[in-house]
């Protein structure tokens, strides 16, 4: 049982995806999930062009953050 996220071993597998279908799925499952968040997100935050960059900020969403000067977090 771990107390804190420091705990946690991590381990780091480069190129994973090609190397293991189960990664490969993994990744795929965690995109999709991404995906669905952002459109919600777009929802709670509207204007800040969440759902069309789907959590990888783009030029757009950055010009927006600095028109407004605000930022979501």
């Amino acid at each position: 049982f771990y107390t804190t996220y420091k705990e946690i071993p991590v381990h780091y597998f480069p190129f994973g995806e090609r190397r293991s279908s189960t990664i490969a799925a993994a990744s795929i499952v965690a995109k999709v999930k991404r995906d669905a968040m952002m459109q919600r997100m777009e929802k709670l935050f509207p204007g800040y062009l969440l759902a069309s960059h789907k959590g990888y900020s783009t030029p757009p969403h950055k010009r927006i953050l600095r028109e407004t000067g605000k930022h979501l977090i």
